[in-house]
């Protein structure tokens, strides 16, 4: 990864938006346009690995050299509780092996689970930190449909404090209007006083060790 990853100064509370299932050369690339538009505002995408292919090279390309994090979010975003334990291992290890080879070897730090569905199972099959998230419910069907929607769910969100992790989705189908909830959503929350930093880098400034402190899907890092 090149470019700066983090975008917060002393003193500032801290959060990481997060993005799944991308990566998709349109969708993608209109969330990416409006990060750079608020100042190179980092971000991890959670990338359903099936969906990396030549059509989306240059969007994954372009992830990271404008300094953004790429995390794992299974190969085919199957339910890997209802998986066998070979097909929930694959699920996993595929998706790893494609995302470090699209990012010249880096290998993935975090992992979400499909629907963020887990049980034990899941935890034991994949050795990563799962990260959830306080969710903008910008899926298909959601009960956020409009942008400004999106971005009050996370800003009314009671768990939104230092240290929380926001979970969007970069791609689902269209009309899918989370890229216009950014230009609402960051800069309210840089008026409340957050900066903006990638999943590893908030972990590393809040001297967290994800695996040490536990199996637990993350929504805030204290």
């Amino acid at each position: 990864m090149t470019g700066p990853t983090c975008r917060a100064d002393a003193g500032d509370k801290l959060c990481a938006l997060t993005f799944d299932d991308g990566p998709h050369a349109v969708q993608t690339a209109r969330v990416l346009d409006r990060l750079q538009a608020h100042g190179a505002v980092p971000a991890t995408f959670f990338l359903w690995a099936e969906r990396i292919d030549a059509g989306s090279a240059t969007v994954l390309q372009r992830m990271l050299r404008e300094g953004h994090e790429l995390a794992n979010h299974s190969w085919s975003h199957a339910d890997m509780t209802a998986l066998a334990p070979l097909q929930r291992a694959l699920e996993f290890q595929r998706a790893q092996d494609a995302i470090s080879h699209a990012a010249g070897g880096r290998a993935p730090r975090f992992f979400r689970a499909p629907f963020l569905a887990v049980n034990d199972a899941v935890l034991d099959a994949v050795p990563l930190p799962f990260a959830g998230g306080i969710p903008a419910h910008d899926w298909l069907g959601s009960d956020a449909p409009t942008a400004r929607a999106r971005a009050d769910k996370i800003l009314n969100d009671p768990q939104l404090r230092d240290g929380a992790i926001l979970l969007l989705h970069d791609v689902q189908p269209d009309p899918h209007p989370t890229p216009e909830a950014l230009d609402l959503l960051i800069p309210a929350l840089r008026r409340r006083g957050y900066g903006f930093v990638t999943l590893s880098d908030l972990f590393a400034l809040k001297q967290v060790d994800a695996m040490a402190a536990g199996r637990r899907q993350w929504q805030v890092v204290v």
